[in-house]
């Protein structure tokens, strides 16, 4: 997506906004609810062949296939994503959203910064 930010318009995509138009501007992170059913499924199966493994030693290679399909399933339900809202007296949009916080938070900075040049009329 192609973000431009002047000190007239915030630019998200094909979606632009009147930097006089908004009011303030927020950054909302939100945890990844998924994978808890799927982290419970593979562990247990894990737990399962780790178990048959003591009376058969190859089933260690199943140990180790769910036993990193957990881990992948457990690092997947800790993402965070940020995402940046532009909030008028009409209403709120999400105008961006990144995994990196300091790319969500730098566009921030640079939609306050078009704010406060807007509010003195435009003198530095």
């Amino acid at each position: 997506m192609s973000v431009s930010i002047d000190n007239d318009f915030a630019r998200f995509g094909a979606k632009s906004y009147a930097i006089n138009k908004i009011t303030s501007v927020e950054v909302r992170e939100m945890q990844s609810k998924n994978g808890g059913c799927a982290i419970a499924i593979l562990g247990f199966i894990t737990v399962v062949m780790l178990l048959a493994s003591i009376t058969f030693p190859p089933f260690l290679i199943f140990v180790l296939m769910f036993g990193a399909g957990t881990w992948y399933a457990w690092k997947l339900s800790k993402r965070v994503t940020y995402q940046l809202f532009l909030i008028t007296s009409a209403s709120e949009q999400q105008a961006y959203e990144n995994r990196d916080p300091q790319d969500v938070y730098r566009l921030r900075d640079q939609v306050e910064a078009a704010m406060l040049h807007h509010s003195r009329g435009g003198r530095s």
